[in-house]
């Protein structure tokens, strides 16, 4: 909600002096300093669900499209590589006699950061919820 008078009529404030609380109540500090909080808060969930998803496909990926562009690299187009999942991939050299080199991102590193975060989300309960949601989305991995 970005309009401070909605905000203040949602709050319950009339809306004959809507946009006159809403600008007193934005003239205090420990409002804005609330609802910057509340805007660093979700950013922060934000940032942790793009970890938590990024930390699953390291751990949890299959290499299938890496393999498959390293055997028929020559055979593809810049659409068909655009298209593969080479996430996980740290890095891929040609080798002078015509094969690869292939390093992946590091799985168990991956592994151990999402136990690490597991423990740092909160309460048993949370951490609970998170490693069923993280369990739940391997077999979607698989799949």
């Amino acid at each position: 909600m970005q309009n401070a008078k909605e905000a203040a009529i949602r709050a319950g404030y009339s809306r004959l002096i809507a946009d006159r609380t809403a600008s007193k109540l934005l003239g205090r500090k420990d409002i804005v300093n609330y609802i910057e909080n509340l805007h660093i808060g979700l950013k922060r969930d934000q940032i942790i669900d793009l970890a938590v998803t990024a930390l699953k496909r390291i751990a949890f990926y299959r290499p299938n499209d890496v393999v498959f562009l390293a055997l028929k690299s020559s055979e593809l187009t810049e659409k068909q590589i655009e298209e593969l999942d080479l996430f996980q991939l740290s890095e891929l050299k040609k080798l002078k006699d015509g094969g690869f080199e292939v390093k992946f991102s590091d799985r168990s590193k991956a592994i151990d950061s999402l136990i690490t975060l597991a423990d740092k989300i909160g309460d048993d309960n949370d951490a609970d919820d998170f490693l069923k949601a993280l369990t739940s989305h391997t077999g979607e991995l698989d799949g």
